[in-house]
């Protein structure tokens, strides 16, 4: 069995990684977690990766950091794909950038496949400022909307309103 994490926004595929470990080691408290990354895999280790077990558990959990991006290492994962699914040891792949044709070989097969992609900076294209504007007007339909729009965009709640936790206030009353 095998998931694939892969995107441009690392934290939160990490986030997942370490959240899904968490949930499979708590199943399997015994087995070892092995983490494989560009400098550690070679090639001639597949075939152990695939019919290797742990000392007290028959199941070993591997993280492959950052192989799928090279074209040959990730066309080697796909050539042996369906290998990997019927696998007792469970792989994770994590990658920001995987190479596309062996990262559509790999979805065939995948237990599950999960894409976090970093959300686009709105930039100029939504005005924070339009619902202090629309407030001062009164007109409650815009605020709404304006509202909605900026929840759509993704803003946080500090990007909407500001943060008062990280305002000071001084002995005489003023805010800083």
């Amino acid at each position: 069995m095998y998931y694939l994490l892969y995107g441009s926004d690392t934290k939160r595929s990490r986030d997942k990684l370490v959240s899904l470990l968490a949930a499979l080691q708590e199943k399997k408290p015994d087995a070892p977690t092995v983490r494989l990354e560009r400098e550690s895999f070679s090639p001639e280790d597949l075939p152990h990766l695939l019919g290797g077990q742990g000392l007290f558990e028959e199941r070993c959990f591997f993280v492959l950091d950052n192989l799928l991006g090279d074209e040959e290492t990730g066309s080697l994962f796909s050539s042996v794909s369906s290998d990997l699914a019927e696998s007792k040891n469970v792989f994770i792949f994590i990658d920001e950038k995987p190479d596309t044709r062996s990262h559509k070989a790999l979805q065939k097969h995948a237990y599950r496949s999960q894409e976090f992609e970093a959300r686009a900076s709105l930039g100029p294209s939504f005005n924070v400022f339009a619902l202090s504007d629309a407030l001062g007007h009164r007109d409650r339909s815009a605020l709404w909307v304006l509202y909605q729009k900026a929840l759509r965009a993704h803003l946080s709640a500090e990007e909407i309103h500001g943060d008062a936790s990280s305002q000071k206030v001084s002995s005489e009353g003023k805010m800083s």
